[in-house]
């Protein structure tokens, strides 16, 4: 059910992992993709959920820490690897590519950290856009999802559909 509270085990549970550290997990399940996201004030990312309730706006994921990169704040977020391989970012950025052509959207489930080990479960969103924008002197990615309209998803057992009680 939207707006599930859980704790971190719950989360790991529930998507029948032992641990879930990356906030973009493409494909994790065959059916669908997952994103850990956070709008606290200290948050790495400037993720949000617009005032319609139903959008994310999701950003993308810096390169990793190593001995050649002391900020990657201080560098565009990459697509590729620097073996040549898709990164999360690309391989999202292949899944709205393949959409735009006629395809079917990514389904991603999408959960919020609200504090240390709580989280809450926004429920099951389409990935529909991606831009790549300028912040500060970088690039990022910014990620567009929307509550999916599938409300007969069996991915999603917990997403409720969506109705109207009509009064006698």
């Amino acid at each position: 059910m939207r707006d599930d509270i859980l704790t971190y085990r719950e989360l790991c549970d529930r998507e029948a992992v032992q641990t879930l550290q990356r906030g973009m997990n493409f494909r994790m399940n065959p059916n669908y993709s997952v994103i850990l996201m956070s709008q606290r004030k200290n948050a790495p990312y400037q993720d949000e959920i617009l005032g319609d309730g139903e959008t994310i706006v999701y950003e993308g994921h810096d390169q990793p820490k190593s001995s050649s990169i002391a900020d990657p704040k201080q560098i565009d977020q990459p697509v590729n690897t620097p073996a040549g391989h898709l990164t999360q970012n690309g391989k999202f950025v292949s899944a709205v590519e393949s959409f735009r052509k006629g395809g079917t959207p990514e389904k991603v489930r999408v959960y919020e950290k609200l504090f240390n080990g709580v989280w809450s479960y926004k429920g099951l969103f389409d990935l529909t856009d991606h831009k790549f924008v300028k912040v500060g002197g970088r690039r990022v990615f910014r990620f567009t999802l929307r509550v999916t309209v599938d409300t007969d998803s069996p991915t999603d057992p917990g997403l409720p559909g969506r109705s109207r009680l009509i009064s006698a």
